[in-house]
């Protein structure tokens, strides 16, 4: 099941096409069930319609930024920006976005946005136990 269907991440001002939001989508529900250690999915499996859940509006705006934090590196990836260069051995020194500034961006957006959220049975999304 989507958290967000492209209509509606095309109505909160989206731009990806349907091709690529069908991807980006996806990634985006496995990591925050990953984050949330699948109390989402509990909560549909148990009856819970998604739309009456309190943390429903959170999890469309978390899924929507994901999104678009997938086409922005995405898009990007591939990009070089030259940090230094020199002259007479010919050395030019690039930086390009990595792996790791993406993942670090995801699960920020997955902190900010579920942070505080709490699940049918009132157990914050993100708690890990202990």
């Amino acid at each position: 099941m989507q958290y967000l269907t492209h209509a509606e991440y095309m109505e909160m001002g989206g731009t990806v096409e349907n091709t690529a939001f069908i991807r980006f989508e996806w990634e985006a529900r496995r990591e925050v069930d990953y984050y949330t250690h699948q109390r989402i999915i509990a909560d549909i499996q148990k009856g819970a319609e998604l739309e009456n859940t309190p943390y429903f509006e959170a999890l469309q705006m978390l899924i929507f930024a994901l999104v678009e934090l997938g086409n922005k590196y995405s898009l990007v990836s591939d990009e070089k920006t030259i940090t230094s260069t020199s002259n007479n051995g010919i050395s030019v020194s690039y930086q390009s976005t990595t792996m790791q500034e993406a993942n670090t961006a995801r699960k920020k957006l997955i902190k900010n946005y579920l942070d505080g959220c709490q699940d049918s049975q009132g157990v914050n999304l993100l708690w890990v136990g202990v």
